[in-house]
């Protein structure tokens, strides 16, 4: 089976010498899939082209072997503690999760109870972020308030590590069982990206990307996830955040995390009184129920099941000459190609981001300009109801 599906990318053989890519195993994925970017327009003799064909087609078969071995899905649940600096813990309703990993590729879907669900995934370089609100949606219309065309948020950064205040949970669970391949390029104590946002001083966007001093343990395996983790505040001496794998289960050859405790600490900045113990103020804790093997292939850019405006954060200004871009759909992400290749009549700014809205679904006529419109009142609207519930429900624990 093949590890990831790319709808466009890594089948586009205008980018890649096409004589290799025929030659290529049915369900090949590259180490790096969609990046073979060089063209071959030199001829070589005959002896050292075959060698070369021969070569690349082992090195892809060899990857695509270690990704058969990296492919598993998990289900479980993950249990979240707030603690005041008493001490006093206010525990939270658990959730459960979904993840599949294909060896880089991943996706991650948090299932909170009676709330809408939230799926982040990555293709090996883009980082997809999709929270359906069909649920909220429908408050707000049994409320009589009103409500816009669509039913879901998405976001697109060209980065890995998922950290967004909206990704609840998303990031510690990419730690436990998808992060393999990030650890695998890192080096031990240096500035790498957090994959959470409770912190007091670094407010966390989707697109940003926040480091800081990182140690870890990788255990007994050669490409797997870290044992243990620890994350450093800016000044690299104080601890942030402790990973630490408390139950191991073996699955397909593969050692896995059975349960795993992610500690988030109180900056020192905000802690009154000095103690040479960090504070704790959230403890999160996933046990995985159920491990499977993968039954179905990753398939990029991933697909969106309601209509949903999507913010493309993946564009330069400086180098691309586009800042970020929306646009909607009900059908899937776009390729970053696709968003930059849109009709210009269909430019326009939407409040202060000036940038691309798409009528890109089959439902709804109303004009671009009264989309527009919809959408600010959407994002914002649905927005203030995630917020409101989640300081609502911490306040009433």
């Amino acid at each position: 089976m093949p590890a990831c599906i790319f709808r466009e990318e890594n089948q586009r053989l205008g980018d890649t010498p096409e004589t290799i890519m025929k030659l290529l195993p049915s369900g090949t994925t590259p180490s790096n899939p969609g990046r073979i970017r060089k063209k071959i327009n030199v001829v070589l003799p005959c002896g050292l082209k075959t060698a070369f064909i021969c070569g690349v087609v082992l090195r892809c078969c060899h990857a695509n072997a270690v990704a058969q071995d990296r492919q598993f899905q998990v289900s479980g649940t993950m249990s979240e503690t707030y603690y005041d600096m008493q001490g006093n813990p206010s525990p939270r309703n658990p959730y459960r999760f979904n993840a599949r990993v294909s060896d880089r590729c991943w996706e991650i879907t948090i299932l909170p109870k009676d709330e809408d669900f939230t799926t982040v995934t990555f293709d090996g370089t883009n980082l997809y972020f999709f929270q359906d609100q069909e649920k909220g949606v429908a408050q707000l219309k049994a409320s009589g308030k009103p409500i816009a065309p669509n039913k879901g948020t998405g976001k697109v950064a060209q980065k890995e590590v998922p950290h967004d205040f909206f990704c609840r949970g998303t990031g510690k669970i990419w730690l436990a069982y998808a992060s393999a391949d990030y650890f695998s390029h890192a080096t031990n104590g240096a500035q790498l990206e957090v994959p959470y946002w409770e912190t007091m001083t670094v407010p966390l966007r989707f697109e940003q990307t926040v480091k800081r001093r990182t140690t870890w343990e990788a255990g007994d395996q050669e490409v797997m996830p870290p044992s243990k983790a620890t994350y450093y505040e800016d000044n690299n001496t104080l601890k942030n955040a402790d990973f630490y794998v408390n139950d191991f289960q073996t699955f397909n050859g593969l050692k896995l995390a059975r349960q795993a405790t992610f500690d988030i600490y109180y900056e020192s900045i905000t802690v009154p009184v000095k103690s040479a113990n960090p504070l704790l103020r959230f403890r999160y804790v996933i046990t995985a129920e159920k491990f499977a093997k993968l039954t179905e292939p990753l398939v990029f850019p991933p697909s969106i099941p309601v209509f949903t405006s999507v913010f493309d954060y993946r564009f330069d200004p400086l180098t691309d000459k586009l800042s970020t871009q929306i646009y909607q759909t009900d059908r899937r992400f776009l390729t970053k190609a696709e968003v930059a290749e849109l009709p210009g009549n269909q430019k326009i700014n939407y409040g202060a981001l000036p940038g691309s809205f798409v009528k890109h679904a089959s439902t709804g006529s109303a004009s671009h300009q009264g989309l527009a419109k919809w959408l600010a009142l959407a994002f914002v609207v649905l927005n203030s109801i995630f917020l409101v519930r989640y300081f609502t429900t911490r306040t009433r624990n």
